[in-house]
């Protein structure tokens, strides 16, 4: 493509300064600095002499003659609307740095997802589709995943943990309920599913678009609480559904009566689950329930414990259950 005559060969970058760095791109027919990579020229038009009275009026668009000309800028700022848009002018700087942009976008013009996003997505096609999972919760779990890894940068396979609990949330709120368990069973993730759980939920549960997947039980704590009792190991399992019950019924009058106010939900069902164990007939002290949330990376705060078991155990006196 020897008929392409750059104009800003022999100057030097605007962006570095450096000098003699100017390397010429024929397929995408422009000229970017080989040590920074700024685009400065993407001009370029065909020079030869059928070229240079070039218009889509003449209908010579398609002619395979024109296979130089950079077809994406020819109809905007081609020769015959006598637009220069190399680096001498402010316009072309501009159209440059705008270009210079496009080019590492995907094709649709959206940003492409994080690196190892798609990666993940595609690693459990195969459990979905033997879980018998619809394309429609597929795409809304993928989007709900890009957004939750750009926003927390987790990396490693604690990403295939996260994808998991997407799919758990959307699954439950656009076809049918799916337990923890059998998520767990189906992806093969560990103990750490309910601790991931709560990662997600609190990145996501303020964003509109993701609101309405964890239902009204995330404002009110209940679904917070029920993931806080599972990682209680000193709970006997014959036991752990009448907590949880007895943690719905405080949390229902901590709700309906407006107590807890601006309090942290996540310190306030520690006392929960105490209370609610202690009417239970439950022997675990508050310090081992600490310890177990703690370990599941949810946030513990002994210094109030006292002032929230206290507002609980007034809650629970004062209202029948």
């Amino acid at each position: 493509m020897s008929y392409l005559e750059p104009t800003t060969w022999d100057e030097t970058c605007v962006e570095c300064g450096a000098e003699g760095s100017k390397v010429l791109d024929a397929k995408e027919a422009e000229v970017y600095c080989g040590v920074c990579g700024t685009v400065s020229e993407m001009r370029l038009i065909d020079n030869r002499p059928e070229h240079q009275v070039y218009t889509d009026d003449t209908g010579r668009k398609e002619d395979p003659s024109h296979a130089g000309l950079p077809q994406k800028y020819a109809s905007l700022f081609g020769p015959a609307l006598g637009c220069m848009t190399d680096s001498s002018t402010t316009f072309g700087k501009r159209l440059a740095k705008i270009g210079a942009e496009g080019h590492r976008m995907s094709p649709s013009g959206k940003q492409p997802p994080p690196r190892g996003v798609v990666d993940v997505i595609k690693a459990f096609d195969h459990v979905l589709s033997a879980s018998h999972i619809p394309d429609s919760i597929r795409h809304t779990a993928g989007e709900m995943f890009a957004e939750f890894i750009a926003i927390t940068r987790i990396v490693g396979s604690g990403r295939k943990t996260a994808y998991a609990a997407c799919i758990y949330y959307t699954s439950n709120a656009m076809e049918r309920k799916r337990s923890k368990s059998e998520i767990e069973r189906d992806f093969g993730i560990g103990k750490e599913f309910a601790a991931t759980c709560n990662k997600v939920q609190d990145a996501l549960v303020h964003h509109k678009q993701w609101a309405h997947l964890f239902l009204d039980r995330s404002t009110k704590g209940s679904d917070l609480v029920h993931r806080m009792v599972l990682v209680q190991p000193k709970i006997p399992d014959h036991a752990r559904t009448r907590v949880m019950m007895q943690c719905d019924k405080i949390w229902n009058v901590l709700n309906a009566n407006d107590i807890l106010q601006n309090e942290n939900p996540q310190g306030v069902n520690i006392a929960v689950i105490f209370v609610a164990c202690v009417m239970c007939d439950v022997a675990v002290d508050h310090a081992d329930i600490m310890t177990a949330c703690r370990d599941a990376k949810y946030e513990v705060c002994k210094s109030a414990f006292k002032r929230n078991q206290r507002l609980v155990r007034d809650a629970v006196c004062r209202f029948p259950i």
